[in-house]
């Protein structure tokens, strides 16, 4: 990110070069061997400000020093020149932190921010400002356009791991790709097992059925890469997805006049084994869009098109009954343990909300999570404990960029890290005058290499800019630590 360069006007009281140079270089303490101008932006004051540019992009650490590699233009030739970093802290007080530079071209300046000084100045994990000081020593120094930098969180550093996602194979020949449909990962069964990623794209075979392929995919840290297995008898029916650690769920629809639906689950210890169904030609008001089975592995939770989250026993005669409705449809459901009880979190475009699992009802206002994207609204969510505080921590989706918010103590969310996918490149393969679209469809966290701790899986689609046709799964993977 690059601070821009404008070439501001002469006022029209400097009548000369001399003049002009005289009214830049009076009064400051230092000795000027030049006061030719550069390419540098106007201050408000009419005097000519440093630019500064970041040649390479760079994420600051609270655990190694980093190298930032500078490009900075500015009047005062002969001067020295410091860069600053600052930081407005959550004390009400400021960090900051400041260091002459010694490099003898300014155009390829190469500095070193240590951990240590940046523990020193009490910086916390999160924005700071970087900035060029021109003539520093003077009364009035000469400051460039903010740089603004991220520091990382010791404890939510997360490496990307494949470059570019890894690509999930097309559907069969003669199949029409339908799109993504599901994606999560299931955390290993015992101790020390690794986590898998699910995937379950939607596709039209040959015989006009709908089927959701469901493949399972392992890390290969060796490779950088993924070892996929596809489910060989697909999943036959439109579908609502889930998984826990133990079972893959499904809400299959029954063919016949009524919305009615088969609750089944497959054994994730043999992806290709039968399928179990526990609830048969179970009615609902409208087609559920989503599903989530809660922690005792009985209840289960539904969100349809009234947008009404509803529950049912897999085990009961009772019929789902509506325990929440809002305005705004969810775009996920996810279990979490926020306190000392299960709950559901319920995922909007705007907040998240929580449900006690115990009573069924919606949790307190102090127990909702909003204003979590900035800016725009939430694409793609999950919770899960990222530092080992025993508290669910938030990944929040919006476009490509993905922010990870720790919970604290009080239960408040403070922004970590914040991790970008890359863009879509190349065109739709049924017009080449278009672009493909990329968007975030869902993250999971796991752990998928045994190092360190969670990691996170965020699966994203490609679809033709004018369109809705699909065009490519991708897995993104971001190793803890």
């Amino acid at each position: 990110m690059a601070a821009s360069i404008k070439r501001g006007k002469r006022p029209r009281h400097l009548a000369s070069n001399a003049l002009w140079g005289f009214a830049l270089c009076a009064g400051l303490s230092v000795t000027q061997a030049s006061c030719s101008r550069p390419a540098c932006e106007l201050s408000e004051s009419g005097c000519t400000v440093p630019a500064l540019e970041l040649l390479e992009p760079a994420r600051l650490s609270l655990l190694k020093d980093v190298a930032l590699e500078l490009k900075i233009q500015k009047l005062f030739k002969s001067a020295p020149t410091d860069v600053r970093l600052q930081q407005p802290l959550s004390t009400g007080k400021q960090a900051e932190l400041r260091q002459r530079l010694v490099c003898e071209d300014l155009n390829s300046c190469s500095v070193l921010i240590t951990a240590a000084d940046l523990k020193t100045a009490k910086f916390e994990p999160g924005e700071v400002q970087l900035t060029a000081l021109d003539a520093p020593e003077s009364s009035t120094p000469l400051a460039s356009a903010p740089v603004v930098l991220r520091i990382d969180h010791p404890q939510l550093v997360f490496a990307p791991a494949i470059e570019g996602g890894f690509l999930l194979p097309d559907v069969p020949i003669g199949w029409s790709n339908q799109g993504l449909r599901w994606a999560g990962v299931a955390p290993g069964l015992t101790s020390g097992q690794l986590a898998q990623v699910l995937i379950a794209r939607a596709a039209v075979d040959t015989g006009s059925y709908d089927v959701n392929n469901l493949y399972a995919l392992r890390y290969d840290a060796a490779g950088q890469t993924f070892a996929i297995a596809p489910r060989t008898n697909s999943l036959i029916g439109l579908s609502v997805l889930y998984s826990d650690a133990a079972f893959f769920w499904r809400l299959s629809r029954v063919n016949g006049p009524k919305e009615e639906y088969n609750v089944s689950r497959i054994d994730l210890r043999d992806l290709n084994g039968a399928e179990t169904t526990l609830r048969a030609k179970l009615p609902l008001a409208s087609p559920p869009t989503m599903l989530a089975v809660t922690a005792d592995g009985l209840q289960a939770v539904i969100s349809d098109g009234t947008q009404a989250v509803s529950r049912f026993s897999t085990a009961g005669s009772d019929l789902p009954a509506a325990v929440m409705t809002d305005a705004t449809p969810p775009l996920g459901l996810s279990m979490l343990q926020l306190t000392t009880a299960p709950q559901l979190a319920v995922v909007s475009a705007d907040r998240v909300r929580l449900h006690d699992l115990a009573t069924w009802q919606q949790a307190g206002t102090s127990a909702s999570l909003s204003k979590l994207a900035d800016p725009g609204p939430i694409a793609a969510m999950t919770m899960a404990d990222l530092n080992g505080d025993g508290l669910a921590d938030v990944v929040a989706a919006n476009r490509l960029d993905v922010s990870i918010y720790e919970q604290r103590a009080d239960r408040s969310l403070v922004q970590g890290n914040v991790l970008l996918i890359p863009g879509a490149r190349g065109t739709c393969q049924n017009d080449a005058t278009k672009q493909l679209i990329r968007s975030i469809r869902y993250i999971g966290t796991g752990d998928l290499d045994g190092v360190r701790g969670p990691d996170l899986v965020i699966a994203t689609e490609d679809r033709c800019a004018t369109g809705d046709t699909p065009e490519g799964v991708r897995v993104f993977v971001f190793l803890h630590g």
